[in-house]
């Protein structure tokens, strides 16, 4: 049971916050989240990967619904992206 701290509450991927008159939404990652998703140089085919990356980035695009929250987003999963061996080019085609 996830208990409300801070007028937040994670609900499955969302992160749901309480502010005046408005809720906004992130995309939750428990505290035990290790930015692990399938390695670039793994045997798999390229569109498999293509497809990590690509539904990575509608969820957070689906999600947060803020510009600034997006932008955000955007900046984490390129960093993740890239601590497993993702290539810029490939990335950011992704992100088309």
């Amino acid at each position: 049971m996830e208990i409300d701290t801070d007028s937040e509450t994670p609900f499955l991927d969302v992160l749901i916050i309480r502010k005046v008159s408005t809720l906004v939404t992130k995309v939750y990652r428990k505290p035990t989240h290790t930015g692990r998703y399938l390695h670039f140089q793994w045997n798999h085919p390229s569109r498999v990967k293509r497809g990590v990356e690509q539904n990575l980035y509608h969820r957070g695009t689906t999600i947060c619904q803020e510009q600034e929250v997006q932008s955000d987003e955007t900046v984490t999963l390129k960093l993740a992206l890239q601590l497993n061996a993702y290539h810029i080019g490939f990335i950011t085609q992704a992100m088309k």
